[in-house]
């Protein structure tokens, strides 16, 4: 940054428009404006801090009774688009059939990933778009014969740990986000599928995957298949994979006629989505109900009162400030709080 002024005595405010912190240069530069035109300048180094990024301020309700319970809800987890790995062993890998996605030793093959929110959490995904899923190739398989109808479906759920018995039930419906599309065989390294139609995870469920091909549905071709392809796998606490796969009958959609036998060797996966920090723990925090100080901590609940007679309005705002006392402020996202009285006038 450079300043150019006439005056001997002046005050230059600087607003800093990133939002990460760094050492910026300052220089003054002062000259006559008659006789020599000489001039001379001066620079001085100074680190500019950022604002803290407030990605979360909300309240429960926009209404509440006197007495009434609200949540407050804060938070900073400042994301941009990136890629995040889930399981991460480099050690282990797998051609097992009803495990793997590249399933072409069999005419067709149904398998499904589950993916729990806490592992999401931890790659640093955050609230957002999936929009591409990678696997990790170490060998391929012999033969070149495709994988037909080859289909890639997402969907949220409740289920924490895989039966062992069957394909996992969704929160609702599955959403096609790749194919159906014939997928030949793939590349040495990270094969990615980039999705026809994002996947947008709500950041608090877990996440099932459900991939599928069919080569021969009715017995009408011989010998549609080649061999399996190898990935790379990390052995996950819980049961994460249930598979099935057949020859000359449908996968997709139902169990095959083959089950696989071991449901926690999960394929590496690479997703392209929202990649995050939670700076939320390393910030003070402190709500305002446009009166005074609610709460000091980023979420918690609070109890509005009123003693009068008619509704009043509380509008709430919240603080977070960073350890070099750098502080941001915002409104509650989701407006005033209107808090009504127990009784509305006239005598009981």
């Amino acid at each position: 940054m450079a300043y150019n002024g006439t005056s001997s005595t002046t005050t230059i405010y600087h607003k800093r428009s990133s939002a990460t912190s760094s050492a910026e240069v300052i220089t003054l530069t002062g000259s006559n404006s008659t006789g020599s035109m000489c001039s001379n300048f001066a620079s001085v180094s100074i680190n500019v801090n950022a604002n803290p990024v407030i990605t979360t301020a909300t309240t429960s309700a926009t209404t509440v009774c006197s007495g009434g319970t609200i949540a407050l809800t804060g938070a900073s987890f400042p994301s941009i688009a990136g890629l995040g790995d889930i399981g991460t062993s480099t050690a282990l890998t797998s051609s097992t059939s009803g495990v793997i996605p590249y399933n072409s030793n069999w005419e067709g093959s149904r398998v499904q990933y589950l993916i729990r929110a806490s592992e999401m959490t931890a790659a640093g995904f955050a609230t957002g778009n999936l929009s591409s899923l990678a696997f990790n190739v170490t060998a391929l398989g012999a033969g070149t014969f495709a994988q037909s109808g080859f289909t890639i479906k997402m969907a949220h759920t409740a289920v924490s740990s895989m039966s062992g018995t069957g394909y996992a039930t969704p929160t609702g419906s599955f959403n096609t986000v790749f194919g159906p599309a014939s997928v030949g065989l793939p590349n040495i390294g990270f094969n990615t599928f980039s999705f026809s139609s994002s996947f947008n995870w709500d950041g608090v469920s877990n996440i099932l995957i459900d991939i599928c091909h069919d080569n021969d549905i009715n017995a009408t071709c011989t010998s549609c298949f080649s061999g399996n392809s190898t990935v790379a796998y990390t052995t996950t606490l819980y049961n994460s994979t249930y598979g099935s796969y057949g020859d000359n009958v449908q996968s997709c959609d139902v169990t095959a006629t083959s089950l696989a036998t071991t449901f926690n060797n999960r394929p590496n996966m690479r997703f392209g989505g929202i990649i995050g920090t939670n700076l939320t723990p390393s910030l003070s925090w402190v709500w305002n109900n446009g009166t005074s100080n609610v709460l000091s901590t980023a979420s918690g609940n609070v109890t509005p009162t009123n003693t009068g007679s008619t509704s009043t309005t509380q509008t709430y705002s919240v603080t977070a400030t960073a350890s070099n006392t750098c502080s941001t402020t915002v409104a509650a996202s989701t407006g005033s709080v209107t808090v009504n009285p127990l009784t509305v006038g006239g005598t009981l």
